[in-house]
């Protein structure tokens, strides 16, 4: 943090409620403690945005209602951008403020296809700012410390890695924007899904401990699974994938924002020698032939103040441990793939029971939870409503069968 000697970080945001209020409220905390100050603000002719707004004014805070306009005023008084904005305006924001230099923390998903978040990482590339993303998870020495033990061979050859998730989200979450369960918006690919936004993170770690370097994330070379819905909505709220690599095991991923059970995201990594096993907002148990080790893991509220906090020792030039546009890539690969590739198939309405609104979908938690502890995607008779998964493959891999990846 700040020395003695260290002015105040210049911030600005494009963005005041929702998430982005959070996120704010972080910086806030810095502000107070003269450690940063606001220099700028762009919000939407909302209620929330404009009370926000009228906060930060008082504070010194010039505000705008474009974004472009912040940028063009206070590009050369800002320590750090922060835009916590939604996904379909990632690439565009991010690289008009790049372009101009300066250093931008992005909300995460690096974007909503592939091709906008390779051309996030070419601006980036190009850039005399700089762009680091919101998978507050790698920005934990935590994360770190399991990527080490893994490339050390402490936990002996690694067999699979699966990530677990149950995580109900009532009507109102498909509600709060324009973009929330879309497909697109306003001729703007979006892609919004448990994949591409609550659940992002976790699919992010298992590409991120599967690369072959300590900073590297695996390449998605193809992708075993299926997409379902029990919403009326676009995307799809339930998943099963089965990742391949260029590593010799899977990363499997089941998820669903649609069950009237709670399982908090949980990620297992099973090596021949040991294993790690990652609970959301409690811990890391690590088993290697040494002994055990239980790591704490922040709640969600402590996680964001530490990234912002990080993220402050960051915009004045120090290193920190962050999340790198190429760190985040894979992911929006994951989701370009299956959008392209994987059928979005609604769950018939004779599966699903509505607890207040809520969609609940018959034998959808004890399936998945079979298939996390036994391996593979979702299949057909799993359950009744279950059908075979299908396959996708980027452009190269097309030769590629549904054997192959069964056996990668």
């Amino acid at each position: 943090m700040n020395t003695p000697h260290q002015p105040p970080i210049r911030v600005g945001i494009i963005g005041v409620s929702g998430y982005a209020g959070l996120l704010a409220d972080c910086v806030q905390r810095h502000v107070d403690a003269g450690h940063a100050h606001w220099i700028a603000a762009a919000g939407l002719k909302t209620p929330a945005d404009i009370a926000r707004c009228e906060i930060l004014a008082r504070q010194g805070a010039h505000i705008h209602t474009d974004w472009r306009e912040l940028i063009d005023q206070h590009a050369g008084q800002l320590d750090l951008l922060m835009i916590p904005t939604a996904i379909h305006v990632h690439r565009e924001m991010t690289e008009y403020a790049l372009a101009r230099g300066l250093r931008v923390f992005m909300e995460k998903p690096l974007a909503a296809t592939y091709a906008d978040a390779r051309a996030i990482c070419e601006a980036n590339r190009l850039s005399q700012g700089e762009l680091v993303i919101g998978y507050q998870n790698l920005y934990c020495e935590s994360t770190h410390q399991i990527k080490r033990y893994i490339l050390e061979g402490r936990l002996g050859k690694i067999q699979s890695m699966r990530a677990l998730a149950l995580w109900p989200r009532p009507a109102s979450y498909y509600s709060r924007n324009g973009w929330a369960g879309r497909l697109s918006t306003g001729g703007k690919p979006v892609n919004d899904s448990p994949v591409n936004n609550a659940l992002a993170h976790h699919i992010n770690l298992l590409l991120f401990w599967a690369g072959s370097r300590p900073l590297e994330t695996a390449h998605v070379e193809a992708i075993e699974g299926s997409l379902y819905r029990a919403r009326d909505i676009e995307s799809f709220d339930t998943a099963s994938l089965r990742i391949s690599t260029g590593q010799d095991y899977p990363l499997e991923f089941h998820g669903s924002h649609s069950t009237r059970e709670i399982f908090n995201p949980e990620l297992h990594i099973l090596g021949s020698r040991g294993n790690v096993r990652w609970k959301t907002d409690q811990s890391i148990h690590i088993e290697t032939p040494t002994g055990r080790e239980v790591l704490s893991l922040p709640p969600a509220p402590e996680l964001r103040d530490y990234t912002v906090s990080q993220l402050m020792r960051w915009a004045a030039g120090e290193k920190i441990l962050c999340c790198t546009p190429g760190q985040a890539l894979e992911q929006t690969h994951v989701v370009d793939l299956i959008h392209r590739h994987l059928p979005i198939r609604r769950i018939p309405d004779r599966f699903i029971d509505m607890d207040e609104g809520q969609p609940v979908v018959e034998g959808l938690p004890q399936a998945f939870q079979r298939r996390y502890l036994e391996g593979g995607c979702l299949r057909a008779g799993d359950t009744p409503w279950a059908e075979s998964p299908a396959l996708a493959l980027p452009a190269e891999k097309k030769s590629a069968s549904l054997a192959d990846v069964a056996q990668g």
